[in-house]
């Protein structure tokens, strides 16, 4: 039995093991199952291979602990839903932490999840109701925003005109900062909303801490007034929640998502360095630096 007690590591074990079937027959586990595939036959609940389960019960407890680290420790529970499982894989695709397809993988280990944790036994007697197909529907909506789930290359930059629909847009919300960040210095998103990993240097350049893979890196040189507007929401503990800053982005315009943000950055920062005569490698090598990549290849990806 959980309860708002419960940390996140006890629920993840909890919801695996209503989902474990390593022990039991797949094909009776189907001819007991009332979900249904895309092919319309019946597919079983549970988990029937050793690696499989494996790989679910990781990404079970990646996202409990990013419920954890978003909601608190008391709030798990109450925010186990089909949103928050949506969120917390397109938040891993836009901070590169894993590709399109592996974002496949995931949605099919929530798919999965979401019947464990509708199985789990809370405390009170509430249950939690996720629609399975609510959470394998992010793959629609994925693609919608222009991620590709396959793997090959995809060019996500947004032009001029596009840039500035999206900032006059931002002006009126209370996270225009992010959006600049993410514009100006090519931030990832999470290093973009998180003033917590912020040292602004005296330079203008902002240090950033214990981003993708615990990697330290510092920005370009930034606009005097983009560093005051930094400086005034750190000292004000600015921190902002990924979905509402992922809505505004989308209801701007952003088909591309926050990570379009980078592509553009590195792009056009690519091009300025190779306007002020550093051969391809220097600009490059720049780009990699600036924006925190731990390898070169990524940058060419981002360069097309």
């Amino acid at each position: 039995m959980v309860n708002n007690r419960s940390n996140a590591k006890y629920i993840a074990h909890e919801a695996l093991k209503t989902i474990n079937g390593l022990e039991t027959s797949k094909s009776q586990s189907r001819s007991h199952s009332e979900l249904k595939g895309q092919n319309g036959h019946a597919i079983s609940s549970k988990i029937h291979s050793l690696q499989s389960f494996k790989q679910v019960s990781n990404i079970a407890e990646q996202y409990t602990s990013y419920l954890q680290q978003e909601y608190g420790k008391k709030e798990i529970i109450d925010n186990i839903n089909a949103e928050t499982m949506k969120d917390f894989i397109t938040r891993k695709l836009e901070n590169e932490e894993i590709s399109g397809g592996t974002a496949n993988t995931y949605i099919s280990a929530m798919a999965k999840l979401a019947e464990g944790f509708n199985r789990l036994e809370i405390q009170g007697g509430e249950r939690i109701q996720i629609d399975r197909e609510d959470v394998t529907n992010l793959r629609q909506e994925l693609k919608a925003d222009n991620h590709d789930l396959h793997k090959g290359y995809e060019n996500r930059a947004y032009s001029v005109e596009q840039i500035n629909d999206m900032r006059s847009y931002m002006q009126d919300t209370a996270h225009l900062l992010s959006f600049d960040l993410q514009r100006e210095a090519g931030l990832r998103v999470d290093d973009a909303t998180h003033s917590d990993k912020w040292t602004i240097n005296d330079d203008n350049t902002i240090t950033i801490h214990g981003s993708k893979n615990g990697l330290d890196y510092t920005t370009r040189e930034l606009p005097q007034e983009l560093i005051n507007r930094a400086t005034e929401a750190k000292e004000s503990g600015y921190q902002v929640a990924y979905s509402t800053y992922r809505t505004e982005l989308i209801e701007a315009g952003a088909d591309k998502g926050s990570h379009g943000l980078r592509y553009t950055y590195a792009q056009e920062r690519y091009a300025e360095l190779k306007a002020e005569g550093n051969t391809n490698l220097e600009a490059r090598a720049q780009v990699s630096q600036e924006m925190g990549h731990s390898r070169d290849e990524i940058t060419l990806h981002y360069l097309g």
